[in-house]
């Protein structure tokens, strides 16, 4: 803390809300991709062997506020607040991490879910942050931003401390705040404001807690508003499945990319001047590469700007590729849209030559087979021979066995054959002994 602040690097505080550590790409999820936040991770610092403190909402944000045990504070106790402990929260003369940030010079905001103590005594603007937009309670509706179902339940969304309406999904909107506030209190031109010691824009540093209620119940996705509207009760204990689960931490992870992305200063549909030319914004690339700080653009417009048109007429691409099987081999056209992500996330050659069509208009990707894509016919067929010598090596088993069997059958012919006859003698003269 005894930087200057033009040294001192803005912070962005990311908090997910009841997401499983495995429901991420980069710790094993397979059915669905989350590459901002796998970006993150892989930039930075895992916790592999780690827990929380608490299992539950305003207990873990009472230790993250003040880096305290949480059950030293009476709020605390609480798993989690609720309307019983209203009179409970987090005192605002209690130190907090925005409080002490702030002291040495940080402008802070706290963007989405509070839950620790209602106003008027608790609140963010009474414990260390300048700027509050978001909700106080635990949870809300992502559509009607209600705490309860109801037409008499009043929302809980505020900017400060004063109540406001906004339409649209709650996650999206909290990004959508995020980014702004970054482009405006960020520095500019600066590649990771919040990770490198770049020094911030004319305000200061920034801190910034961005507190999602993603992906918490009710269990509603970007396209689910119907969802909302015919809800009985916000516990939703009726409702969700594993694929309205996905497309709430797929929003959950664009909505961080968005927010990572606010830091070049750009947002989708802008307009950025090319070479005396007006070009529109598609999107935002985020891999954590150089490809951050680069202008993607198709190559008929490269060649354009390079003043070489046509100059490019073939490009070959390297790829690490998974083998072939089943599901590569199906038509993309067909799959369920499960499947169809599944398909287009996992790096087949056809799904690489397929998305680089889509990429660059008017092209054909074509598959050059090398020893990647080799690999699963070599797999394939030594699993057949494995299979051949296996079938191979149970009938010579078999044939063994019956070839023992035959043997010893014949050795002990001839003392079988004996027995018998003895045997028929024995009981012929017993019947002649009965008859005398």
């Amino acid at each position: 803390m005894s930087q200057p602040a033009a040294t001192r690097p803005n912070i962005l505080f990311i908090v997910a809300d009841d997401l499983g550590w495995a429901d991420l790409s980069v710790y094993g999820q397979t059915e669905y991709a989350t590459p901002h936040l796998d970006c993150l991770a892989t930039q930075g610092v895992r916790f592999t062997q780690a827990y929380a403190n608490s299992a539950v909402c305003s207990a873990t944000r009472f230790a993250l506020m003040t880096g305290r045990y949480q059950y030293r504070l009476p709020g605390g106790l609480e798993e989690p607040l609720t309307q019983r402990g209203q009179h409970l929260g987090l005192p605002p003369e209690h130190p907090t991490l925005p409080s002490l940030l702030k002291a040495v010079g940080y402008t802070t905001a706290l963007i989405g879910k509070w839950h620790l103590g209602a106003a008027p005594h608790y609140g963010p603007l009474k414990s260390g942050y300048d700027r509050f937009f978001g909700n106080y309670g635990g949870a809300i509706d992502y559509f009607t931003h209600k705490p309860a179902v109801g037409a008499h339940v009043p929302c809980d969304l505020y900017e400060g401390e004063v109540p406001v309406e906004r339409v649209g999904y709650y996650t999206q909107i909290l990004a959508d705040e995020a980014a702004q506030y970054i482009r405006t209190h960020g520095a500019q031109g600066q590649a990771h404001p919040w990770r490198d010691c770049v020094g911030a824009g004319p305000s200061g540093p920034f801190f910034v807690s961005l507190h999602f209620t993603a992906p918490h119940w009710p269990w509603e996705g970007p396209e689910d508003e119907a969802v909302a509207r015919n809800l009985k009760d916000l516990f939703h204990n009726d409702g969700g499945n594993l694929r309205t689960y996905a497309t709430m931490v797929r929003a959950l992870d664009a909505a961080v990319g968005q927010v990572l992305a606010a830091q070049l200063g750009y947002k989708p549909s802008d307009t950025i001047e090319l070479a005396g030319e007006q070009h529109r914004i598609s999107g935002i690339v985020s891999t954590g590469g150089d490809e951050d700080h680069e202008i993607v653009a198709p190559i008929s417009l490269a060649q354009h700007l390079a003043g070489r048109p046509g100059a490019v007429r073939q490009i070959y691409v390297s790829a690490l590729t998974k083998p072939e099987d089943e599901l590569a081999r199906r038509n993309p056209k067909t799959l369920s849209p499960e499947m169809y992500d599944r398909w287009y996330c996992s790096p087949y050659a056809q799904s690489i030559a397929y998305q680089l069509q889509e990429a660059i208009p008017n092209s054909h990707a074509e598959m050059i087979r090398q020893v990647a894509q080799s690999e699963g016919t070599v797999l394939a067929r030594i699993k057949g021979l494995m299979l051949l010598i296996t079938l191979a090596a149970l009938f010579a088993s078999a044939l063994a066995v019956s070839s023992a069997m035959a043997t010893a059958i014949f050795e002990r012919r001839a003392e079988v054959v004996h027995r018998f006859r003895r045997g028929g003698r024995v009981g012929q003269r017993r019947r002649l002994g009965a008859r005398s």
